[in-house]
């Protein structure tokens, strides 16, 4: 048959390699420089599901109050030295008060010795805390917190110590610290993937190819992502996701083509025929792998909030980006090259063995198979035991969300520290209890009912104190009237400590009773007072008005972003499993094969997850390999494993099956054909889970939460995908089904679209021809 697609391809770029190159290094230099710009422009992670009571809560408030708070950050100042009642202490306070009062975007601040503040002096007296209330979007929070340090920092003393924490400081802060992490990583995993390349290749100039490539498209990924940040907002994560998928997912794609490469120039191929084989072949299977990662990520879009959306769309675009640079730039590159690629060898020439014309009893790889093959009932129990013993620990999987570790010597999460030991837990993200009358303004009854709710929520055992609107009016003016809130709101004294609890100037009909918990936003208890107010106090309380209760905050918000991902994750994997089921089907025309390639994935990342809960849940060597004790996972990071993993883990097996698929094309004897496919690939793919494994373990080094985590999961799944499954269960399984391997309803292989994995034969132009359909054997 005539040249396929991609061979066409592969041969052009290798013949006009220059053009190509330079095609890239203009995208590289653009790139650059929208990739400088991504990490200014990256916003905190959007924790807010649309919809939802704590969107409607927020809602309100933007809706009602003139300017809304829309954050709350603190000033925390600490004395070993003097209390916060004595004079130098009181004085730098004061003097924070006014400077903090004057910075623009500040409507709201409330000090210690304010009439009316309640908890913000410590116990003991040597610590308290400034409540800084902030309007605007996040983006015009991040840009104040450099203005607020400006102001507050000069006044510090070697006796009093000054503080700015939440959640934008520690955002900006977690910014620094994540970019020094991903510096860190990079100096780890870079040198280690070198090292693995250089065992696989045992020449210089292979061996950083993969690299250089990898970093190529990183950059250029980032600077697709800069150049999108300037319509739609990126978080945090999505830097840390594109360098790290990038430089794992960049250096295998190259590191297969580069494989087949230079197994054609060993076949006798020249450097442009050698480079059309490699894309034509290898490169179906990267091809293949990309479109199933890009299918596999699309799960994540139905969990309705913008962290899922925006890590979908950086991994999509990364995995996009390193497909093209296998297929595009490597292949010129390669074209270039030739034989040079093989200069500067640093270890000794290995003998290549081709096992179609070695024997079985030749290769390693192809003894290997056979041995597994002979014993397949033993292998696959076996190899089924251990992944489902690893999975034993997702049973005990708990969610949660924590961007503070790491933090512990900075100012924001110093000041976290004092706040969590001196104060309550949940001082810096309080919970918004949002109350509206649809009515008009509060009348004598609604602001009864709203006394009941602040007094039933401050009776809970996990509330540390409460502030609201008929608390304050009980303080001023000692009774709850909506004559005293109307008096109390044309006072200017008594006007300045209600704006930011009513709605003073739209109407007086909705009011933010403000709730410090006992335990940090994102703990079970506090998830359950969300639930209690919902579901009992809060209709309870308003029984009898027309009062709407909605609750806000990080910890609502966190609530109902759990609750959204536990609903829509089993549609999720279903959707993951489904379409790369379709995907498989169409690449083996096998009706058998997709099915054993989605359970030995979810075995695989079930075991991998397994291993993640028992280190960050239980303790399992998280003391050996510097893990943070949080508690729990992060609560994006099982369905976005799950996605990630299942679509990676398709690279080995369309490489391997692929393979073998050709084999039993040409042979029809389904033994040989997993004995030789193993032997053709098992190196280089065990060469790429080695790269992967190491980079990833590299960003599991870094003491941030989410790395940690990422990283940790995505080195355990590769490690046991490319050993366990792919050189154990995978010839097992194969043996233990023989021939049923390669069947196909002759209707559906009417219907299905013919792709081909293979090379085929060659006739003496060099042209591919269509591979014989041998009789099945055993």
């Amino acid at each position: 048959m005539t040249n396929p697609l991609l061979y066409r391809i592969g041969i052009a770029q290798a013949r006009h390699p220059w053009r190509v190159v330079a095609v890239w290094a203009l995208l590289l230099v653009v790139g650059g420089v929208f990739a400088m710009q991504l990490h200014d422009r990256l916003g905190g992670l959007s924790l807010t599901v649309p919809g939802t009571d704590a969107d409607r809560a927020d809602e309100l408030v933007e809706e009602e109050f003139a300017e809304p708070i829309t954050e709350q950050d603190m000033l925390v100042f600490s004395s070993d030295e003097y209390t916060a009642t004595d004079e130098p202490f009181r004085e730098i306070v004061d003097e924070a008060v006014a400077a903090v009062r004057d910075v623009d975007g500040v409507v709201s601040v409330i000090g210690p010795y304010q009439e009316g503040a309640t908890g913000q002096i410590s116990d003991d007296g040597h610590s308290a805390i400034v409540v800084i209330g902030l309007t605007g979007e996040s983006e015009e929070h991040q840009d104040l917190v450099d203005d607020l340090r400006a102001v507050t920092d000069p006044l510090a003393t070697s006796d009093v110590q000054i503080f700015l924490t939440g959640e934008s400081p520690l955002f900006v802060d977690l910014l620094d610290a994540e970019q020094e992490g991903l510096n860190r990583a990079e100096m780890i995993g870079l040198p280690l993937a070198l090292i693995v390349l250089v065992l696989a290749f045992g020449t210089l100039v292979a061996a950083g190819m993969p690299i250089l490539l990898a970093l190529v498209g990183v950059t250029v990924t980032l600077g697709l992502l800069g150049a999108a940040s300037y319509a739609h907002t990126f978080d945090i994560m999505v830097e840390s996701l594109a360098i790290l998928l990038g430089l794992g997912v960049g250096i295998d794609y190259s590191l297969f083509v580069l494989t087949r490469f230079r197994e054609q120039l060993a076949r006798g191929d020249d450097r442009v025929a050698a480079a059309g084989m490699a894309v034509s072949t290898t490169g179906k299977a990267v091809l293949f792998s990309g479109i199933t990662v890009a299918l596999s990520l699309s799960g994540l879009y139905l969990v309705d909030n913008a962290v899922f959306t925006n890590l979908a769309i950086a991994a999509s675009t990364t995995v996009a980006v390193m497909v093209a640079v296998a297929l595009s730039l490597l292949p010129a590159v390669l074209g270039l090259v030739g034989a040079r690629v093989d200069r500067l060898r640093v270890l000794p020439r290995r003998r290549e063995r081709d096992p179609q014309r070695s024997g079985s009893g030749r290769s390693g790889w192809v003894r290997w198979a056979h041995g597994v093959m002979r014993r397949p009932v033993s292998a696959f129990v076996a190899s089924v035991a251990v992944l489902g013993a690893l999975a034993i620990p997702v049973f005990d999987l708990e969610l949660g969300f924590d961007t503070n570790t790491g933090l512990e010597d900075r100012p924001s999460g110093q000041g976290l520290a004092i706040l969590t030991d001196e104060f309550a837990s949940g001082a810096m993200a309080p919970m918004s209890v949002v109350v509206h009358s649809p009515d008009g303004a509060f009348d004598n009854q609604d602001l009864g009912a709203v006394a009941a709710l602040t007094e039933q929520i401050g009776d809970h055992p996990d509330v540390a104190r409460t502030e609201s609107l008929t608390g304050i009016l009980n303080e001023s003016v000692g009774t709850p009237t909506s004559q005293a809130l109307e008096r109390a709101a044309a006072d200017p004294v008594a006007g300045e400590v209600l704006r930011p609890v009513v709605d003073l100037d739209g109407g007086m009909d909705t009011t933010v009773i403000t709730v410090i918990t006992q335990q940090p936003a994102d703990a079970p208890e506090t998830a359950g007072l969300v639930d209690d107010i919902r579901s009992v106090i809060g209709p309870d309380a308003t029984a009898g008005t027309d009062l709407d209760v909605h609750v806000g905050g990080m910890s609502a918000t966190v609530a109902d972003l759990t609750d959204e991902v536990e609903a829509k994750q089993p549609w999720a994997i279903g959707l993951i499993v489904a379409l790369s089921l379709l995907l498989l089907l169409v690449a083996f025309r096998s009706a058998v094969l997709p099915l054993k390639a989605a359970v030995m994935n979810i075995l695989g990342v079930g075991a991998s997850l397994g291993v993640l809960v028992a280190v960050v849940q239980h303790g399992v060597g998280a003391d050996v390999i510097g893990f943070a004790d949080i508690g729990f996972v992060q609560f994006f990071l099982p369905l976005m494993a799950f996605a990630l993993l299942f679509g990676l883990s398709m690279d080995y097996e369309v490489l391997l099956v692929g393979r073998m698929r050709e084999e039993w094309q040409r042979t029809g004897d389904n033994a040989r054909a997993v004995a030789d496919g193993l032997a053709h690939t098992a190196r280089p793919i065990t060469s790429a889970a080695a790269i992967m494994v190491v980079v990833f373990a590299s960003f599991a080094a870094v003491p941030i939460a989410e790395l940690q985590q990422l990283g940790l999961v995505l080195a355990v799944a590769i490690l046991i995908d490319a050993t366990l499954v792919r050189t154990v269960l995978v010839p097992a399984t194969m043996r233990l089904l023989g021939g049923v391997n390669w069947w196909l309803p002759h209707w559906l292989g009417h219907v299905l679209p013919r792709v081909d994995l293979g090379e085929g034969r060659r006739d003496g132009s060099g042209e591919e021809t269509a591979p014989r359909e041998a009789a099945v054997r055993r």
